[in-house]
């Protein structure tokens, strides 16, 4: 179930189908299958009012002292009081790695509460049943054990020398990975409420499609995590009235009583400077500033929202392994394409967040940078605030990447088999990112500008860590957006914003401080993408002019002397049915007239590209007029649900067409498909659809048209067909 709350809906969009005799995406009919039909949202205009939330009472606990244990070579040595608590159980992964990288980003093992199981002559680690609260004794709950031995003053020796019994974990259906040869890499380590013991790895999949890799290789540090490291942390619960967009726990018996996912150690009264965030010694000493910048502006934002300025940056030692949960760390690494993630993993039923950390991977950054001078070029003010925003560069810096991508489902394995946690990765290279790096002015160096990216990136990531979920509508949100700046929150996916906007702001106070002041943000996250047409992705902002902009670039990349099949080929790779969808979505709708200095009428927009009146030849592309007209003539569209269980269908309405644009468009594709000059692809096209097509006059129209080559005393042979097109139609 969703829990989270999209603020403007305008109209819904979504890019897996429209209603009947779509050449583009998938058709659902929802006479053969169960489909969820999503009535019109009323419009809603952007506005400006501030309003005062509710405050909140901020309850700050006392400092316990946190249990620990003494390492014993490779054994821990416990109190068996320590022993009978409900731990958390987790397993940090290398995000390069096949166990941190399957699901299409980095990903660690989601905790889950366990009990330490004496039995026998092993230490079980077993999960507990959510309906009992007890540990699961069978097979299906022991995730993983160790030797243990009862010492003569009482505590407890395990060994994590070698595994007893070995962990594994589920990828979706049947397909798991188990542990197939282990070596503890490092001491195990009780301390601070926390036990982590590092091993070096191999799994073996089962079960698994081809595709996937056989073995998986790699260090990953396993940890338990004692109740009492969270007794300092506060819950808070999530509002779901708020604007702002935070990662919730999931009770899927109550999920109005989910708590927001919140970074521990951040609450008034706390001390400064407790959270160190680690740059890793690949970190570019160059691009040390612009990472300093990052913590210092947070620490403003956090300052202003609880009265504490809780990061620290540091550079980290060799010996650090970044996705231990006892550090937080920014790897900058060498691998892959370019993007960044931040993974964390919290408590699942109280939201701390208490491991955390970001990756960057900036392998194409040469691309990059051309793509970010190119915007630069476009958007010379803007250059101007990103380039004296960040501290200048030192001396020179290295390159990173992106690890594998899998698309994963729902897992049927047993309780004892770890759940990944998956984070979306912000990537590069997607037409709407090519399409919108048209930004920057002054004549920067190379340096600059890769300084100016580490700190766009960097920005973003730091904000998932303290619990924040994308926001794509910030950049429409021209009521709150800081001026000049690009968006109202960096959780954007846009260009030159290397602070915390005015949405970042007030989310802190919202969520670490006495309530945001304002509850008139616009927002929408990674599922709205469907839903939302105003969502956009990479956009600069008037989203309705953004995308009127993206068809320009189609129509004038593509003239009309390219072979259909190649047209063709280059719309299914770049999804330009997406792009047509979006623009018909955003139609008659405030979009159009969110800046009165430069209104779009997106009707008549797509009436002018398919009818393509004028002197000289049309420069559309017939395959692209074609496409225009259908969507013209769409009602709604499908959207698979991803985000709900079982995946729905769900269908949604376009906003309807008046009187006057329908007869308007009745005349326009009258004139169209009667023109003998005019492709026939788009004749026929225009006729297929009208039998299905929902919008006033269509049904008149096939008549009259019917009427129209039934008279002709001497048709072409173009015409003949468009009139056999035309029976065919009538009858459907």
């Amino acid at each position: 179930m969703r829990g989270w709350t999209t603020l403007l809906m305008v109209v819904a969009l979504g890019a897996a189908g429209c209603d009947g005799g779509s050449e583009i995406g998938n058709v659902v009919d929802p006479s053969d299958t169960d489909v969820t039909v999503i009535p019109e949202v009323p419009q809603a205009v952007p506005v400006e009012a501030t309003v005062k939330l509710p405050p909140i009472t901020v309850e700050i606990p006392p400092v316990p002292t946190l249990p620990g244990g003494e390492t014993d070579g490779s054994a821990i040595l416990f109190d068996p009081a320590d022993l009978q608590v409900n731990w958390l159980y987790g397993m940090g992964a290398d995000p390069d790695g096949v166990i941190g990288s399957l699901g299409g980003g980095a990903a660690g093992i989601a905790p889950v509460r366990v009990r330490i199981h004496l039995e026998d002559d092993v230490a079980a680690i077993r999960v507990l049943d959510p309906a009992t609260g007890r540990p699961i004794l069978d097979e299906s709950g022991l995730v993983e054990s160790y030797p243990y031995t009862t010492l003569d003053d009482g505590r407890v020796r395990i060994s994590f020398a070698a595994p007893a019994h070995a962990p594994g974990f589920a990828v979706y259906g049947s397909c798991t990975y188990d542990l197939d040869s282990y070596r503890l890499a490092a001491d195990p380590v009780y301390a601070d409420g926390l036990v982590t013991w590092p091993g070096d790895e191999t799994y073996k999949a089962s079960g698994c499609p081809q595709y996937f890799p056989s073995s998986a290789k790699g260090i990953n540090v396993h940890f338990l995590r004692h109740p009492e490291a969270g007794a300092t942390y506060t819950a808070r619960q999530a509002d779901f009235d708020s604007p702002f967009g935070f990662f919730l726990t999931a009770d899927p018996d109550d999920p109005a009583a989910a708590n927001l996912a919140r970074l521990g150690g951040i609450y008034p009264g706390a001390p400064d400077g407790a959270l160190v965030y680690y740059l890793s010694p690949s970190f570019p000493a160059v691009y040390a500033g612009a990472a300093q910048h990052v913590f210092d502006t947070w620490n403003d934002a956090l300052e202003d929202a609880c009265g504490v300025r809780p990061f620290r940056l540091e550079r980290a030692g060799d010996d650090i392994i970044p996705w231990d949960p006892r550090y937080h760390v920014v790897l900058w690494r060498e691998t892959g394409g370019g993007g960044a993630v931040a993974p964390f993993a919290q408590d699942p039923d109280t939201g701390e967040i208490f491991q955390s950390f970001v990756v960057m991977w900036f392998g194409e950054l040469d691309d990059l940078v051309t793509r970010y001078r190119d915007f630069f070029d476009d958007h010379p003010d803007l250059a101007d605030l990103v380039l004296d925003d960040v501290p200048g560069p030192k001396p020179e810096g290295e390159r990173l990447g992106r690890p594998l991508e899998l698309e994963l489902g729902k897992s049927t394995a047993a309780p004892r088999y770890l759940r990944r946690s998956v984070y979306f990765q912000r990537p590069l290279g997607a037409m709407e990112v090519k399409q919108a790096w048209a930004t920057f002015g002054r004549d920067a160096t190379d340096e600059e500008i890769t300084n100016a990216i580490v700190a766009d990136f960097l920005i973003h990531e730091v904000g998932h860590n303290l619990g924040l979920r994308h926001n794509f509508i910030g950049s429409a949100d021209w009521g709150h957006a800081d001026e000049g700046a690009s968006s109202s929150t960096t959780m954007d996916y846009v260009i030159g914003l290397t602070h915390p906007g005015a949405y970042d702001r007030d989310a802190m106070r919202y969520a670490y401080g006495e309530g945001a002041h304002d509850d008139t943000f616009l927002y929408c996250t990674d599922e709205d993408l469907d839903l939302e047409p105003a969502c956009i992705q990479w956009d600069f902002g008037n989203p309705i002019r953004f995308t009127a902009d993206q068809i320009d670039r189609i129509i004038a990349d593509n003239p009309p002397e390219l072979s259909t099949n190649e047209v063709s080929r280059t719309a299914d790779d770049q999804d330009w049915g997406s792009v047509f969808l979006r623009f018909r979505a955003l139609t008659n709708t405030v979009w159009e007239e969110l800046d009165p200095s430069d209104p779009v009428d997106g009707f008549l927009t797509l009436v002018d590209h398919v009818v393509c009146e004028g002197e000289g030849e049309c420069p559309v592309h017939p395959y692209v007029r074609s496409q225009l007209a259908l969507h013209l003539l769409y009602t709604r569209h499908a959207v698979q649900a991803w985000w709900e269980p079982g995946y729905p269908t769900i269908w949604l309405d376009l906003p309807v067409l008046d009187e006057t644009q329908s007869a308007m468009l009745m005349s326009s594709f009258y004139d169209v498909v009667t023109d003998a000059t005019a492709p026939q692809t788009l004749r026929v096209t225009i006729v297929n659809k009208l039998p299905t097509a929902a919008v006033i006059g269509a049904d008149q129209l096939l008549s009259d048209l019917h009427d129209y080559f039934t008279a002709l005393s001497e048709p072409t042979t173009d015409d003949q067909s468009v009139a056999a097109a035309v029976e065919a139609a009538l009858g459907q």
